[in-house]
Order: C-alpha cells, then sequence, then structure tokens
C-alpha cells in the first residue's frame, strides 16, 4: 500500500503555496492523538522488552554458566533493564503531555509544553522502527534514541502545568490552512480478478479503516471506490494525522495468511504456505510478525500438512582426543546440550512453535587461542532466546543468533542448521548454512502379506528419507559458516527450505560427526529398527550417536565422508572421520 500525502499550506504573508515538513505541520496541530498512539506503541515495547530481559537472566546454578557467561548475561541484562527504565519515563512523559495537550484544547486551543518539532520527528521514526522486527533490533533502536527518550521523560514534570503554557510558535510561513491526502492500493483492480472473495475482503477492511479514522479526523470522504480514498479536512495537519494513523493501523491490521501461489511464465505452480496471522489474531492470544520469508514449497508435496505435537531429545559427545587432552566433557541437558565445539537446542516457543537447532565450531580457531565452542553455544542459547520471544520466522530467528553472538563479542565460527515446526498446520521450515543439516524421516506402510502367510507377526514400517537439507561448502572441508571475522559467510547465504509433516515422522538433526559417518540410507535403517522397538527420541539419538562413533573408527568402512574424500583428492579412502558427534532427534506425534 503507498500512501501519497498531498499537504500544503498557505503563508500568511503573501500567500505563496509551499510544501511543509511534518515537524512544522505537527508543531501546529492537536498533538493528543498522536501522543497516545505512541503511547500505545511504547507500553507494547516496555512489555516486550521486560518479558525479553527474563530470558537473559543467567541460571548460577547452570554448570555450563561459567563466570564470563554470567558476566556477560549480567551485562546485557542490565542494559536491557536500564533501556526498559528510560522507555517508562518517556511513556509516562508522553502521556503527560498527552493530557496537558487535550486539557489545552478544551480550555482555549492553547498548545501544551509537549515535545519540540523535532522530537516529534525523531519520534515518529522511532515508533515505526518499534513495530517491526526482533527484541534485538527494538533495544538497539531505543539505545540509538536514549536522548529522545530522556526529553521525552523530562515532559512527565511539565504536566501538570503544560496547560497554561504555550509552545513556541512556528515561523509565520508553516501555518497550515486546509489539505487533501488521497491514498490507494497498488493492484486493486488485479487483486480483485486474482481472487475476489480475499481482495474483496482486504479491501473491505481498507475502507472501514479510512472511513472511521475520518469521522475521528473530522474530515469528509471526496471518493472513497475500490482501494481509493480521496478525503478533505479544514486543517493540513488534519489531513497528515489522519494518513500516518491510516498507515500505522492498515499496516498492523490482523490477517491470517493461509498460503500464496504463485504462476510462473513458464507455467509453473508455486505454493508459499504461511499458515500464520500478520498482527493481532482476531480472537486475541496470538500475535505474528508483520513481515515474514515465505518459502515455496516442493511441487510433489502439495498434501497438506497434519497437526502434530513434537516430541525431542538430544545428545552431544566431544571428539575423543578432547575428552583425553583436555578434560572436555558432554553435557546434554533438557532443551539445551554440547560437546566439544558442537552445541544444540529445542524448545516450545509462542503460537504453538516448536524449535531445534545444530551448530558445530572449527576447531581451528583454537591455534588462535579462540574457542569456537563458545561460539556455536551462543549461537544456540540466542536462537532459543529468539523463538521464546515469539519469533516464527526461521531466517529471523538464525538472523537473531548471529547478532546475538556478535553484540556479545564472542568470536569464532560455526555451522549452523535451525529448524522450526508450526504444530498447527504441520509445517517445517529450515534453514541451514554449513555441513550440519536435517533430514525428515517417513514411516513407509509394509507390503500386504500374502493371505497364505496367514496371521504372520506384523512387519514393522521402513522408513524413507523424505526431506535433506543442502549442504554448503565453498569447498572440500571448507562449508560455509557464521562467525566473527570478515570472510564469515552472511545469513542470507543460508539454503532454506519447507516440508509437510505428518504424525508418525521423524526429524534427525545432525552436525558432521553424524552425516560425514552415517548415510541416509544407514540412518534411515538405524531410526525403522529403533521405531521397531518403541524407542523415543532421547533412545533415537543415542542410537544414532554411537553407530556414528562406531564408523567415524573403522578405517574399512564406506562412509560419506570417504566418498567425498575419494572424488574431491581422486584417490580411494576409506573408513570414517572422528568429529565431535551432535545428534537430535523429534517425533511428530
Amino acid at each position: 500500500m503507498r500512501l501519497e500525502e498531498g499537504v500544503a499550506a498557505r503563508s500568511h504573508e503573501d500567500g505563496d503555496r509551499q510544501r511543509t515538513t511534518v515537524g512544522a505541520i505537527l508543531a501546529t496541530s492537536n498533538l493528543d492523538e498522536m501522543l497516545r498512539s505512541a503511547h500505545l506503541v511504547l507500553t507494547a515495547a516496555e512489555q516486550r522488552i521486560g518479558e525479553y530481559c527474563s530470558c537473559l537472566a543467567p541460571d548460577p546454578a547452570d554448570p555450563d554458566a561459567g563466570p564470563a557467561l554470567i558476566s556477560e548475561q549480567r551485562q546485557r541484562e542490565g542494559r536491557c533493564r536500564h533501556i526498559q527504565r528510560s522507555l517508562q519515563l518517556a511513556r509516562r512523559g508522553l502521556e503527560a503531555a498527552a493530557g496537558a495537550e487535550s486539557a489545552a484544547e478544551k480550555e482555549g486551543g492553547a498548545h501544551a509544553g509537549g515535545p519540540a518539532c523535532a522530537d516529534v520527528e525523531a519520534l515518529e521514526r522511532l515508533v515505526r522502527e518499534l513495530e517491526y522486527g526482533p527484541v534485538e533490533a527494538m533495544v538497539s533502536a531505543l539505545a540509538a534514541n536514549e536522548r529522545l527518550l530522556g526529553n521525552l521523560g523530562s515532559l512527565a514534570g511539565r504536566g501538570a502545568g503544560g496547560a497554561g503554557a504555550r509552545r513556541a510558535e512556528p515561523s509565520p510561513g508553516s501555518a497550515a490552512a486546509g489539505g487533501v491526502v488521497f491514498m490507494y492500493v497498488i493492484g486493486a483492480q488485479t487483486l480483485l480478478s486474482w481472487d475476489p472473495a480475499v481482495a474483496g475482503a482486504a479491501l473491505s477492511r481498507f475502507q472501514a479503516t479510512v472511513e472511521e479514522q475520518l469521522n475521528a479526523a473530522d474530515g469528509y470522504v471526496v471518493e472513497l471506490v475500490d482501494g481509493l480514498c480521496l478525503a478533505a479536512f479544514r486543517s493540513a495537519a488534519d489531513a497528515l494525522l489522519w494518513s500516518l494513523r491510516c498507515g500505522r493501523l492498515l499496516l498492523a491490521a490482523p490477517w491470517f495468511l493461509d498460503s500464496v501461489i504463485v504462476h510462473t511464465p513458464e507455467s509453473h505452480r508455486l505454493l508459499f504456505p504461511c499458515h500464520s496471522w500478520f498482527g493481532e489474531s482476531d480472537c486475541g492470544g496470538m500475535r505474528g510478525p508483520l513481515e515474514r520469508n515465505l518459502i515455496p514449497i516442493a511441487p510433489e508435496d502439495l498434501v497438506p500438512g497434519q497437526p502434530v505435537a513434537m516430541a525431542a531429545s538430544g545428545v552431544a559427545v566431544p571428539h575423543p582426543d578432547k575428552v583425553k587432552f583436555d578434560g572436555s566433557k558432554g553435557v546434554n541437558r533438557k532443551g539445551f546440550g554440547h560437546g566439544g565445539e558442537d552445541a544444540y537446542f529445542y524448545c516450545h516457543g509462542r503460537n504453538d512453535i516448536f524449535a531445534m537447532g545444530v551448530a558445530d565450531g572449527v576447531f581451528m580457531w583454537r591455534e588462535q587461542g579462540i574457542d569456537s565452542g563458545d561460539f556455536s553455544r551462543t549461537l544456540m542459547r540466542r536462537a532459543a532466546a529468539s523463538v521464546a520471544g515469539g519469533a516464527v520466522d526461521v531466517v529471523r530467528v538464525m538472523a537473531d543468533a548471529a547478532a546475538g553472538a556478535a553484540a556479545a563479542g564472542v568470536q569464532g565460527s560455526s555451522t549452523a542448521c535451525v529448524v522450526l515446526v508450526d504444530q498447527q498446520a504441520g509445517q517445517l521450515y529450515a534453514a541451514n548454512l554449513g555441513d550440519s543439516g536435517c533430514l525428515l524421516l517417513r514411516p513407509e506402510p509394509p507390503p500386504a502379506a500374502p493371505p497364505s502367510a496367514g496371521a504372520a507377526a506384523a512387519v514393522p514400517p521402513s522408513y524413507k528419507v523424505k526431506f535433506r537439507t543442502n549442504q554448503l561448502e565453498h569447498d572440500f572441508g571448507r562449508p560455509y559458516q557464521l562467525g566473527h571475522h570478515a570472510a564469515a559467510d552472511p545469513v542470507d547465504m543460508c539454503d532454506v527450505a519447507t516440508q509437510t509433516l505428518r504424525r508418525g515422522d521423524v526429524l534427525v538433526l545432525g552436525t558432521d560427526g553424524l552425516l560425514d559417518n552415517l548415510s541416509d540410507h544407514a540412518i534411515a535403517e538405524a531410526v525403522a529398527a529403533g521405531r521397531a522397538k518403541r524407542e523415543g527420541p532421547s533412545a533415537l539419538a543415542q542410537r544414532l550417536a554411537r553407530l556414528a562413533f562406531d564408523a567415524s573408527y573403522d578405517k574399512s568402512r564406506s562412509t560419506p565422508y570417504a566418498v567425498s574424500a575419494s572424488e574431491h583428492f581422486d584417490m580411494v579412502y576409506s573408513g570414517g572421520k572422528p568429529d565431535d558427534i551432535t545428534v537430535l532427534v523429534a517425533i511428530c506425534g
């Protein structure tokens, strides 16, 4: 949607028409509604940051939380708490200024001691930043505007006597005399011809919003038809405030998007599933982001997914040499674990989202005195915090993890694979950067037994690899990786994919310690053997880790690593590759 504001003002001195800035118009207008709107946005931001602070609070009882980690977490929590307090003072200042503006209007129209023009413009920009993006970005935006927050907070002390105060008058050339605003929906007719029902509902919301705000702003309709609105107002300030208010409300309007279908010039049909709310749901209780990355689904996988309930477990095993010479141990707890430079997490977030991920830090940084295990563990902790904060976009979760590691000043580099599951829709979203990965295994019913077989024992189902993430490498042994250095790969280089899920499906995530030593077929056979014995996620993860460990020390075995090494070096290579091994298993119930 594009807003076109045609706002003009007439000069008191010579009658010449001229354009005025947003700040100049707002400086001569009644600001109480705009200030109250900004107050609501700051209140929501304050609540989200408070929830985020609770996720950052360190747990001294955590055996993995060393002094450095606890100190770093406390510093981040302290920064967020400081921003939250500044935000609270600014919100109170806005509340007082809005009340003073309203009282001034009732008593005779004199302006109260509200924010200056420059602060009003900065407030508009800040409000727009706070309405989108993750909490990390919100905290950064607020930190960059601490001067503005301080100025707004000082308004609370002037609120009591503000009604009799008067703001500095604008220059004579900026007085507003009248204005007209028009806004329109780009391609409204094309949308109506594409899907009359959906487009009609969206345009009805557009019409209802602009009409409702017109009544509140004392304007009147010149024309309103099929996504076009032309409205007139007594003052340019009213016109501008109405357009800004409508734009904000329409962008934040709740909308449930099930999917998007695109027909290409080559007559291909691409389905982009979403199954999510944009904004607050109609029934309340769920809130989705206003921006999402959509991933096309494979043409052969157009059957809708089934609602699932995920149960998961993981195991991380460090390289034996690290245990022998460094005293390294694997740490495996519910929701988080690590071994060597590997790390993993799994958790449930808001909006019925389940998430899991693995990261494999690059060992060679140790030669420069850097422990990449810190980097991989930070990535996984930040990814879990992003999901706990309400993120539903798998690329956004990976971006939040990378940004969190950079903000904490953690050095090193790591591969990463993150998976989100929309449990209500039965939809999997995967993002992979490097040579870790995810496999989706689906049970296949056994062939029907011949009648002569009688009452033979039931044959357990086999498992087929329905989907596998792509491995990304610059060259053999040089996987894509996130990191602090200039040669690190950006998040937008990750490979993304989506798949529908069914009850009984099994997800396996692993670092290269698993995927270099066990083929996809071997993993599927191991899962089938475990499920035939009714093994759950924990037992399956341990079974796969044990098989990968055995294969890594079998010098005569043909492993995926041996096949790749033989092709790259043009020589015969056999055997596995000893490494840290991390396995996550989730079962769709």
